[in-house]
């Protein structure tokens, strides 16, 4: 889901699905539409958060962090790995460095000591 519809979907649970509380708050016209396609939003499902290293081949996830600062940071973030995106770990070299990712419809790789900085949400049945 895109920001606005997280944020939407979060009020909604806030209020526990009633529509007059959320059509008081909403600003859009479209907000009739949004109740209707989100109102059986399913609560939000703690999932763990584990670094880019640990994850298995074909796992998914997305990033919520980048925690390197710097040179290294800024260059981890130019090539698409940024809070939000989906990831896919696809596959490993043979002694597990470096690790390949399908970031926005393109594979990288990246050494496991930069992987390191990269927090990611993945599920919990993956």
């Amino acid at each position: 889901m895109a920001g606005k519809e997280q944020a939407v979907a979060a009020l909604v649970r806030a209020q526990k699905g009633n529509a007059a509380v959320l059509m008081e708050k909403m600003i859009s016209p479209v907000a009739v539409d949004l109740v209707v396609l989100i109102k059986n939003v399913p609560e939000n499902k703690t999932m763990p958060l584990v670094m880019l290293r640990k994850m298995k081949k074909n796992q998914k996830g997305i990033i919520r962090a980048v925690k390197k600062g710097g040179e290294l940071g800024r260059r981890i973030r130019d090539m698409g790995i940024v809070p939000g995106s989906e990831i896919m770990v696809q596959g490993r070299a043979p002694l597990y460095d470096p690790v390949a990712l399908r970031v926005m419809g393109s594979v990288l790789t990246l050494r496991n000591n930069e992987a390191d900085f990269i927090e990611v949400e993945v599920d919990a049945e993956a």
